[in-house]
């Protein structure tokens, strides 16, 4: 009996020591997930970007170069949001959505200059909790819904143009929830690598680097304490009820957001839609190429 009490003893003190770590990490790694960061200018050090980092660059310093106005607004919350407006005196705007930690000209430049191109004006919001939008916690994708909301509801009391909404990541996950509530003039949408939901990259990343998944669960529940979002909202029960045209693209080899997340997305979404695929690329980094961009900007065509 004396060994049997041991033996308790000894696990539970284990398990005492499992949960307290768990308690005093998660709040360490909400911080690490959720609070605002001072970003490098040039923050290419992923090793997605590798191949794409002259060409991304040099497009960041074209676009530095161009005029631009620059525009605010407020959010639903107050947060006070801020973007980089490029007006070519178009009728056609896209809005660009970027992804979390980064900056909209890393995300975009690259893209910004072929919408330019192809007739657009161009809006580069920096995103709550980035750049000079307020906020001091990013919600990927979960508050960030209603920024978006706000800017193209800003655009549309400006101008009567059409819109379309781009969103790479958490930007793409943004325009998902808001998807089903876009208004009349929003002509079109492209998801690059977004996910389904928060709760299932948590549990992916909570098997990729062998955390317990408890941590993450605890995180949700201080997400909705603190920030009153909950990851386990899907992009799919919005996509579901979208009328807005549709185009997903998506790495093969992305390990931060697998490329089975857009798949759900496309099959979920209601409205004209269409799936691009990019052999060997990595996150945020599928429609680099000039086929790719193609591909979309010919979905994009039809309905603008």
């Amino acid at each position: 009996m004396l060994y049997l009490y041991i033996g308790l003893g000894v696990i539970a003190f284990f398990l005492l020591g499992f949960f307290l770590s768990i308690l005093i990490v998660t709040p360490l790694c909400y911080k690490r997930l959720f609070h605002r960061k001072e970003l490098s200018p040039n923050a290419l050090s992923d090793a997605h970007y590798a191949p794409f980092r002259k060409e991304i660059l040099d497009a960041k310093a074209r676009m530095e170069a161009l005029p631009y106005k620059e525009l605010t607004c407020v959010s639903y919350d107050g947060t006070e949001l801020y973007a980089k407006y490029y007006d070519f005196g178009r009728d056609k705007t896209v809005i660009f959505m970027h992804g979390v930690f980064t900056h909209p000209l890393i995300n975009f430049s690259v893209h910004a200059e072929r919408f330019i191109e192809w007739g657009f004006n161009v809006l580069l919001p920096d995103e709550r909790a980035h750049g000079k939008s307020g906020g001091n916690e990013t919600t990927y994708g979960y508050r960030e819904r209603y920024d978006l909301l706000a800017w193209i509801d800003l655009e549309r009391k400006r101008t009567n143009h059409k819109i379309v909404v781009y969103g790479t990541s958490m930007g793409a996950m943004a325009v998902a929830l808001a998807s089903d509530q876009m208004p009349e003039g929003v002509c079109a949408a492209v998801y690059d690598c977004g996910f389904c939901s928060m709760s299932d990259n948590m549990r992916y990343f909570s098997k990729r680097y062998h955390a317990p998944y408890l941590m993450f669960w605890l995180m949700n529940g201080m997400c909705r304490r603190r920030l009153a979002i909950d990851l386990d909202e899907s992009a799919e029960e919005h996509l579901k009820r979208s009328k807005i045209p549709a185009v997903f693209v998506h790495g093969t080899e992305d390990v931060a957001t697998l490329a089975k997340n857009s798949e759900i997305n496309y099959r979920a979404c209601a409205a004209p839609k269409e799936l691009i695929m990019v052999e060997g690329c990595g996150h945020t980094t599928a429609a680099m190429s000039d086929e790719t961009s193609q591909k979309v900007y010919q979905f994009i065509k039809k309905y603008i």
